[in-house]
């Protein structure tokens, strides 16, 4: 404002306006549209303005500014997109322990990691508990057609469980031997996963069932394929906490369980076969016991017989001389299942996923190491000092005077 004002000083001719004394500069008030007109056009000293200048200098920069931004914001998603892309992988699917030929393992198709197919088969007259493990935790197989398929459905909801054959009235036959069979499938979401499943005859839960099937046969049921209630919904679950409140049930439990590790060692059978035959005679002895045992028998038929008969049937069969009959039967069963048990263990099988993406080959950048710098002693010159040699005085001859 105060160069402006300086202006005008020295062209008044220039600020002249109407009302105004030549010469006399204006008020500041009266400037404002002279100033736009010097910022906008030429100064009044004739000097061009500085507004157009000023107007586009700040349209340069924002201009500038969202290039750099784009060029980012572009450089980012590129990284990203880069570093997120989902590794391939693929399932690896194997077994160890399978010694015994009636459990078997079959890959149905694994090439979809997120819908990986398997079965087991089981042609043995035992149950087999399955236990699970994952990494990471949480990947559970489950039935691989659920609607079409009631036993893989039933029998891998909260007991896994591998029946044997001949138990169930879906048994299969493939012109050899029966077998039961379980229809899996692992969901799996990246490279590094794995579910291990390990099949055991000595799981609490199978040894109740086989304790149960033994028990129909010792009554008199000759018939297979007959325990079709452990497919109704619930009734599996509410048999084993039924059997939980009879004491003398869960003591045949533990002899069963013992009975089953002695097929190891034929020499050991016939005590715990003993032991088994007096659970028993207790068991059906107990007024209480046996109508608790004849209703856990009547769901396990599916109710096909009445509760009634069953009861019957047990309190007649308690009042006959069963002991030696029944240690003769179970030392006879467990003989058949001599080497059936593994001595390195129970079949396990595992699925897990491995990354199959190609290593990028990275050349490696060789560090040529260079010359070690060996200082060169410097010489300095000794310099030895002559010294010099004092001349040889010969002793002065003495002349005789004559």
């Amino acid at each position: 404002m105060r160069k402006l004002f300086f202006a005008c000083k020295q062209n008044p001719q220039v600020y002249e306006g109407k009302g105004t004394r030549k010469g006399t500069p204006l008020p500041y008030t009266h400037l404002l549209p002279t100033m736009y007109r010097h910022m906008g056009g030429a100064s009044p000293c004739g000097r061009p303005g500085n507004f157009q200048h000023a107007l586009q200098s700040p349209i340069r920069i924002l201009t500038s500014l969202w290039f750099i931004f784009m060029l980012v914001i572009g450089t980012l998603a590129s990284i990203t997109a880069h570093s997120t892309a989902p590794t391939p992988y693929a399932v690896t699917i194997t077994s160890n322990n399978f010694r015994v030929p009636l459990i078997t393992l079959s890959t149905d198709d694994i090439s979809d990691a997120g819908n990986a197919r398997f079965s087991l088969q089981n042609g043995t007259s035992l149950w087999y508990g399955i236990t699970l493990s994952s990494t990471p935790a949480g990947i559970v197989p489950t039935a691989a057609n659920p609607t079409n398929d009631l036993v893989s459905t039933t029998f891998l909801s909260s007991t896994p469980l591998l029946p044997p054959a001949q138990v169930l009235p879906f048994d299969q036959w493939n012109g050899s031997y029966h077998f039961e069979t379980l229809k899996l499938k692992a969901a799996f979401s990246g490279p590094g996963q794995q579910v291990q499943l390990e099949l055991s005859p000595m799981e609490h839960h199978a040894v109740t069932l086989d304790v149960l099937t033994l028990l129909l046969q010792l009554l008199g049921q000759k018939q297979n394929n007959i325990q079709i209630g452990l497919l109704e919904t619930g009734v599996l679950q509410n048999i084993f906490s039924s059997v939980e409140n009879i004491k003398d049930f869960s003591t045949l439990i533990e002899d069963y369980t013992q009975a089953l590790t002695a097929t190891q060692n034929t020499t050991t059978i016939l005590p715990k076969a003993y032991a088994c035959a007096l659970a028993i005679a207790s068991l059906l002895s107990d007024g209480s016991e046996q109508a608790a045992l004849a209703d856990i028998l009547w769901k396990l038929q599916g109710k096909a017989i009445t509760r009634e008969s069953i009861l019957k049937t047990i309190v007649d069969f308690a009042q006959t001389q069963f002991g030696l009959a029944t240690e003769s039967f179970i030392n006879n069963y467990m003989g058949t299942l001599s080497g059936m048990f593994s001595q390195s263990g129970n079949p396990t099988v595992l699925l897990q996923t491995v990354s199959t993406a190609t290593p990028s080959m990275t050349p490696s950048v060789s560090m040529t190491p260079s010359p070690t710098h060996t200082p060169i002693p410097t010489t300095i010159p000794t310099t030895i000092p002559t010294i010099p040699q004092e001349p040889v005085k010969t002793p002065a001859t003495l002349t005789p005077i004559k």
